[in-house]
């Protein structure tokens, strides 16, 4: 066989052989040590430049593969953070109207405004407290609370 590969002619005999062992080598339809080995024979720096060729052609398949799940990671972040901004301000809009809520059971008078005494008599209550930690709260220091929230 010439250059002691009996094969050299099927792989690269033509243009049209040389990509279809290309194709096949970076597919998985052949393994390109074969064709390697025979391209070696006729001289090293061909096996190099075939060896090359494969190699980024396989780097390249492994990138846009990999960039499709990063590309899919990321819309999915996406939609999370989109989900979360949107449950933030859901929780938000709830919390307020609960708020109002309470301030209104705190305000018996109806003067649309909150007097000590009124404040302390409703956190000192245990009903509010447990309404309090369902919210995760904690009220110990309802005078310094009232004095954050007193405006005046």
């Amino acid at each position: 066989t010439a250059w002691g590969c009996k094969d050299i002619r099927r792989y690269f005999g033509s243009v049209p052989a040389s990509l279809l062992t290309m194709f096949l080598s970076v597919t998985g339809g052949l393994n390109w040590g074969e064709p390697l080995r025979c391209i070696g024979f006729i001289h090293t720096m061909y096996a190099g430049i075939y060896f090359l060729s494969v190699a980024f052609c396989l780097i390249a398949m492994l990138n846009i593969v990999n960039g499709f799940f990063v590309e899919s990671a990321m819309q999915a972040a996406k939609a999370d953070r989109e989900h979360k901004v949107a449950q933030i301000a859901k929780n938000k809009t709830k919390y307020m109207d609960e708020l109002r809520r309470v301030f209104r059971l705190i305000d018996r008078d109806g003067s649309n405004s909150i007097t000590y005494p009124e404040f302390k008599r409703c956190v000192e209550s245990p009903e509010f407290q447990d309404y309090l930690a369902a919210f995760d709260l904690d009220i110990d220091a309802g005078e310094e609370i009232f004095a954050l929230l007193d405006a005046d």
